[in-house]
């Protein structure tokens, strides 16, 4: 091997870069002191940020869900609320060859998981099936290294000419599925109930939005609100359900798996949470609240790179080989939010204006257009889907419609880009419903955790092998004259002349800084002095 040859360099490659979908299907009994179920209202479902684990074959993902069957009851059309709890365990084949994906510390990104398309059929008083679709929707990159094979051993070092090229690409460093707990408690006149009333809780969930993120070397400070929604009804015939909807502020600090890389130029940051559980108990003349949240966080950061395009000797003959590598170098990362109404007939789903909305929840469909317009403009686009409970005040009434939303921004930064990679994971934050005279009108806080990359190509040198066959200059001239080709560089013509770049420009009074390797340089050349 030649001794003073470097083309080994580290660059990271995406490597889960598609949405998996998988078939869950769980089979639950309710407990005793649940009463059995007479009707299904809806089934909704969270499922908990996945934890990954890494092999020779993929990724492992794992995690935990639960879903939220609300339904009457058999005996006298109450409203009762079961929280379920299952799991999931997929495996993900990588998109590309890695050789890195069985060190964890080399793989960062963030991958969030979406229940889809869920459905429960009961098959006895207390017994039923649940079956949903799990997307798995990863951004994963891996690090690999670059490193080519020289063979040659007897040419001298000294006649090897290279010619380098410059790169950049993306290294994130992650912080996932960080458990925090909130809580909080709501009083009974905050609640708008009497020290005498006897209430019962029906359900309760909670949905997670960042509202500010900032970053170290090692840590991500998280802050943020989970906002909380109680359904519940005092004890007596004729009562109907009410809702509470309570915010509790959060603060909390991520560290990051491995650190940002020394050299690397930071570009942003996004984060996202999901809230997989809420439990509630009475304390007093409060109603007690504890919320479990997960965050994840991920610093995006640009780091050099430096690689052989070509090779050559002055004494020898040389045979090269190169590959492709497609390179991610972020453009900006950052978290958005912004509210979107989604408003539907009443009397096409059945409603009148006199009803009430006592349940609303929504989730993002998972069919998300997303663009990069080259004046740097960002459009996310897709649905969102409204699951509501509407009480007429004598029986309840699911509902389920679409919306549309469309988020844009101007991202200074992403200007220019041919072939931009857009990242982007929405979760609702919040979700406020009511019915009108003319509409049922739900708006919808979308969070965005987004990441623009841009994709770049480099041919990068993988193999030489040089032979000791001497150069011999076959014309016996002092002087050769080279008349370039259209298309030929600086670069070609020394190479094949097996001269040095700066001894041809120096006899031809190009500039010192002239590119090597571009057809420009020598566009107005008739012919250059060897």
């Amino acid at each position: 091997m030649l001794d003073n040859f470097s083309g080994k360099f580290d660059y990271t490659t995406h490597v889960f870069d598609r949405g998996e979908i998988c078939d869950l299907s769980d089979d639950y009994t309710l407990p005793d002191y649940m009463p059995a179920v007479g009707k299904v209202l809806s089934c909704t479902a969270t499922a908990a940020q996945p934890t990954l684990y890494y092999g020779a074959g993929g990724a492992e993902c794992a995690g935990g869900l639960r879903y939220s069957l609300l339904y009457e009851s058999a005996e006298d059309g109450s409203l009762f609320c079961a929280s379920l709890p299952g799991e999931y365990d997929v495996m993900l084949t990588p998109d590309r060859d890695s050789k890195s994906l069985s060190d964890s510390s080399d793989v960062s990104g963030l991958c969030d998981a979406l229940l889809e398309n869920v459905s429960a059929r009961v098959t006895a008083p207390r017994r039923l099936t649940i079956r949903s679709k799990l997307r798995l929707r990863p951004a994963l990159r891996a690090k690999n290294e670059f490193s080519p094979l020289v063979h040659g051993a007897d040419i001298s070092s000294n006649s090897v000419r290279k010619l380098g090229g410059n790169a950049s690409c993306t290294v994130c460093a992650s912080a996932t599925a960080i458990p925090l707990i909130c809580r909080d408690s709501i009083s009974r006149a905050e609640a708008g109930l009497s020290a005498d009333d006897d209430v019962r809780v029906i359900s309760s969930h909670g949905e997670v939005m960042i509202t500010q993120i900032q970053n170290t070397e090692v840590s991500a400070d998280c802050r943020g609100e989970v906002s909380i929604t109680l359904l519940l009804c005092r004890e007596g015939e004729g009562e109907r359900p009410r809702r509470i909807i309570r915010k509790l502020p959060f603060t909390a600090t991520l560290t990051f798996d491995s650190p940002i890389p020394s050299g690397a130029s930071q570009i942003g940051i996004r984060g996202y949470g999901v809230c997989p559980s809420v439990s509630h108990s009475f304390d007093g003349d409060s109603i007690a609240l504890e919320a479990g949240i997960l965050l994840s966080a991920e610093v995006a950061s640009s780091a050099p790179i430096t690689y052989i395009k070509d090779i050559y000797s002055k004494n020898a003959d040389c045979e090269t080989a190169h590959t492709e590598l497609v390179l991610h170098s972020p453009v900006a990362a950052f978290n958005a939010h912004a509210t979107f109404s989604a408003a539907h007939e009443p009397s096409s789903l059945g409603l009148d204006s006199g009803m009430k909305l006592c349940d609303v929840t929504a989730k993002i469909l998972p069919d998300i257009e997303k663009e990069l317009s080259a004046n740097g403009k960002l459009t996310l686009a897709g649905k969102m889907r409204i699951f509501a409970i509407a009480d007429n005040g004598g029986e309840f009434i699911p509902i389920e419609y679409d919306g549309d939303f469309r988020y844009s921004a101007d991202i200074s930064e992403a200007v220019g880009f041919d072939d931009p990679v857009i990242s982007a994971v929405l979760t609702i934050g919040d979700v406020k419903g009511r019915i009108d005279a003319e509409s049922i009108l739900c708006d919808c806080e979308i969070c965005a955790a987004v990441l623009i990359e841009n994709k770049q190509k480099i041919a990068a040198l993988s193999e030489a092998n040089f032979t000791s066959s001497s150069f011999a200059d076959e014309s016996g001239a002092s002087i050769l004259v080279c008349y370039p080709a259209k298309d030929e560089t600086l670069w070609d013509v020394a190479k094949k002349y097996r001269t040095d770049t700066t001894s041809i420009a120096q006899k031809n009074s190009l500039p010192s800084t002239c590119a090597l390797d571009s057809p420009v340089t020598l566009s107005n050349i008739r012919f250059l002095i060897i």
